[in-house]
């Protein structure tokens, strides 16, 4: 076997320190956290609502747009758990800290 006949495993390409794969979770991280805010104020919202009911308020579980921020919340979720499947949990986990910006941008 000659020495042209193996090839040489090329260097990941880095973009700002982290590797495509690093920008994807990372990407993935921040429109995730940012769903899981705007599902928690969809959420609020529906509480608000049907506090202003009075006694005829209903439990949040017959409430659909209470239901609606419930499955973007699972929406994003999910999508931070892919995040930690391309990006490290070091990467991932301060990134978390958008939920905070979008809530106050709401």
């Amino acid at each position: 076997m000659s020495t042209q006949d193996v090839t040489a495993a090329k260097p990941p390409v880095m973009y700002g320190g982290y590797d495509a794969i690093t920008w994807v979770g990372i990407g993935l991280a921040l429109f995730s956290n940012a769903l899981i805010a705007i599902s928690l104020n969809i959420q609020k919202y529906a509480h608000n609502k049907n506090e202003a009911l009075g006694s005829m308020r209903q439990p949040y579980h017959k409430i659909p747009i209470w239901w609606a921020g419930m499955v973007v919340n699972a929406f994003g979720e999910l999508g931070n758990l892919i995040a930690y499947g391309y990006a490290e949990a070091t990467v991932v986990t301060p990134i978390g800290a958008v939920g905070v910006v979008c809530s106050a941008i709401i």
